[in-house]
């Protein structure tokens, strides 16, 4: 069982991202980063800080809607797997 060790300790990403989605990914990150910086010097103190409690909870609610999609493609490989296997 040699995924099953890969997948408790880690060793398996569930993204095989290409060369071009890494580019991409970081283009986006450093538009997103400029962005943030423009913004934060333009506010106030008090701005700044609802802006990154609001940044922090985004983070939250999208690992939170990443970590379900990932259990959702999980079953429904598992329950393919398993019907393939009934056939």
């Amino acid at each position: 069982m040699e995924i099953i060790k890969n997948i408790w300790y880690g060793n398996l990403e569930p993204q095989d991202l290409t060369d071009e989605d890494i580019e991409k990914a970081n283009e986006l990150s450093e538009k997103v980063n400029s962005c943030y910086e423009n913004l934060v010097e333009k506010l106030s103190k008090e701005s700044q800080k609802l802006l990154d409690e609001y940044v922090e909870m985004f983070e939250k609610y999208n690992c939170f809607l990443e970590e379900k999609a990932f259990e959702s493609g999980f079953k429904l490989a598992v329950q393919a797997i398993v019907e393939s296997l009934g056939d």
